[in-house]
């Protein structure tokens, strides 16, 4: 999966993650965009790939009141690009609540391989995510 990523400037600031089965590879493209992982925490460079490997807690946002634009891809696709549509329609102006906890339960048990939260650990949010997937899954996505 290949996608072009666009942050607004005072878009939001996404929680440390990972991706259980996936390596990312972040291009910028335009603008000055922050990412923290492994130790490792600062700029990016624009036009110089960094690879975030597989399980590796990372996050990523934008430190200016500039649009940035980031290339990413992650290998293997599996269902990337149905997770990242699933988050933009989430997100879109107007609605309320957007990220109530029972939603990003929803978003979790809809798509386990693609991201999970860095902390508690994915065994803990697994049993937290099967006991209130009864409610969960009455949320719209």
């Amino acid at each position: 999966m290949v996608a072009t990523i666009r942050f607004a400037p005072t878009g939001p600031v996404a929680a440390k993650h990972l991706h259980p089965r996936q390596s990312e590879r972040h291009e910028l493209r335009a603008g000055d965009l922050h990412l923290d992982f492994d130790r490792r925490r600062g700029p990016l460079a624009a036009g110089e790939p960094v690879t975030v490997p597989v399980g590796t807690p990372h996050r990523i946002w934008n430190r200016t009141g500039e649009h940035v634009e980031l290339l990413v891809e992650a290998t293997p696709a599996l269902r990337s690009d149905e997770f990242l549509a699933t988050l933009v329609r989430v997100r879109r102006p107007g609605r309320l609540a957007d990220w109530n906890p029972l939603r990003l339960a929803a978003i979790a048990a809809a798509f386990p391989e693609e991201s999970n939260l860095a902390s508690p650990s994915p065994r803990a949010q697994r049993a937290m995510i099967r006991a209130i997937s009864p409610l969960a899954r009455r949320v719209e996505l």
